[in-house]
């Protein structure tokens, strides 16, 4: 707290302690900060407890941040940003900021960024923790892979809770558990892929000026601590050959750090993969006995909730036209559905639909695909957070219960937009969805 309390700061107003030893200051501008320099923070990390109470309506992607700038440079940037969710902002929550440990180059300061919204912000706790391994990771090598590929609004974050409460699977299970470990391998692999040039080094490829843009445009999203910095000389062959290796060794080492649940009898470590542009094959490139999970929602329904999410102010990524956004969900279906059917030792496949109104029935072939515990009691304390709007995320859902989205384009859908979907009646019948 005292650090804070004698830092540089911009754009925070009215900073002063209560009588509790509360920090409490006025956030005037979302690029508001203190700046905390010359702090020997190599083998850190910073942990903070605080209460935020954005001015009005939260935005959608309310967010504290930290910037960390390591020794010889000029910048901060947004490659060097970690990003946490503001939880409800009703009551203390404690955010843990922990790239830190992950750095072998000298750390020479930081930005702590508490809202990035006008409003209050008031800190209960705020120091530098000594980095110490915990002790209860798998052995590298011992922990599998699960991928959960869906489409945007196909109840993939319920997916999610559910996975996760099964004793054999683990995962990042804060907000929408989009942890994006995996991702972050995928993407940059996939851009290599994409942006080398053949060259005269053993026919290998260097990194062209795409290198640059990946980093800035997905840094921001990645919520966990990335393990080392790229460069633009890393080579496409050695990157296959060698970060699967790496990515089975780092895992289960970096999900006991973060404390994901009940890694003692773990046997699977879950994430969420949107295959958008082969993405997901990608991974499964350094990752070849990685099993998928596909879940499929009636198309027409995941049209009617990313409108109604995208009238929330919740979905960021608007597409041009309504005709390109029907095709991009036919041919992401098409795409997934191949993929099962090609691989049906590797990937299997359920419908939301089915999830909910028979999740045990719907859970059971899953979980044994997996050659996992699908006793009675298991598959029911899966199945809880259907049953239970409480352990749902209130910003992430369109309808009053689980029930009320099934269906809704017969109410909702005008008759010319469901003439669109007639091209794609085969696909529709081979999902199981009326045509």
């Amino acid at each position: 707290m005292k650090a804070l309390l004698t830092a540089r700061s911009r754009g925070l107003d009215d900073v002063h302690t209560d009588g509790d030893g509360v920090l409490h200051a006025r956030v005037r501008s979302p690029r508001a900060f203190w700046h905390l320099a010359d702090e020997a923070l190599a083998g850190r990390y910073v942990r903070v407890e605080m209460r935020v109470t954005p001015d009005g309506r939260p935005p959608p992607d309310c967010r504290s941040r930290l910037y960390y700038r390591l020794a010889g440079q000029r910048r901060f940037t947004a490659a060097r940003c970690l990003e946490r969710p503001v939880r409800d902002t009703t009551d203390f929550h404690r955010y843990t900021f922990g790239c830190i440990p992950f750095q072998r180059r000298a750390v020479r300061d930081v930005r702590f960024h508490p809202l990035n919204a006008p409003g209050r912000v008031a800190i209960r706790d705020f120091r530098l923790c000594d980095y110490e391994p915990r002790r209860d990771a798998p052995p590298a090598g011992t922990l599998g892979v699960i991928l959960l590929s869906y489409y945007s609004r196909s109840g993939s974050t319920l997916a999610m809770k559910v996975l996760t409460r099964h004793p054999q699977i683990t995962g990042h299970t804060e907000g929408t558990h989009d942890a994006n470990i995996l991702k972050y391998f995928s993407k940059l692999y996939f851009m290599m892929l994409r942006s080398h040039v053949p060259g005269g080094r053993a026919g290998r490829g260097v990194m062209l000026d795409r290198y640059s843009r990946y980093i800035r445009h997905y840094a921001p999203e990645f919520a966990l601590p990335k393990p080392f910095e790229f460069n633009r000389d890393l080579h496409v062959e050695p990157f296959r050959r060698h970060w699967g290796v790496f990515l089975r060794g780092y895992l289960p080492q970096l999900l006991s750090d973060i404390g994901a649940p009940h890694l003692e009898e773990a046997r699977y470590y879950v994430e969420k993969q949107m295959d958008a542009a082969g993405l997901l094959a990608s991974i499964r490139e350094l990752l070849p006995e990685s099993r998928v999970v596909v879940a499929f929602r009636d198309p027409r329904d995941v049209l009617v909730s990313l409108g109604a999410y995208e009238r929330q102010g919740q979905l960021l990524v608007k597409h041009a036209s309504l005709g390109r956004r029907i095709d991009e969900i036919m041919t992401h279906y098409r795409r997934r559905l191949e993929l099962v059917e090609r691989e049906p030792d590797r990937c299997i496949a359920y419908r939301y639909e089915d999830l909910l109104a028979r999740p045990i029935v719907t859970l059971r072939p899953v979980v044994a695909f997996l050659g996992l515990d699908a006793s009675e009691p298991v598959l029911s304390g899966m199945a809880e957070p259907i049953a239970r709007p409480d352990l749902q995320a209130d910003h992430h859902v369109t309808a009053p219960d689980p029930a009320a989205t099934i269906g809704r384009w017969r109410r909702e859908l005008p008759r010319r937009t469901l003439r669109r979907f007639g091209r794609y009646a085969d696909l529709l019948s081979r999902l199981g969805y009326e045509t």
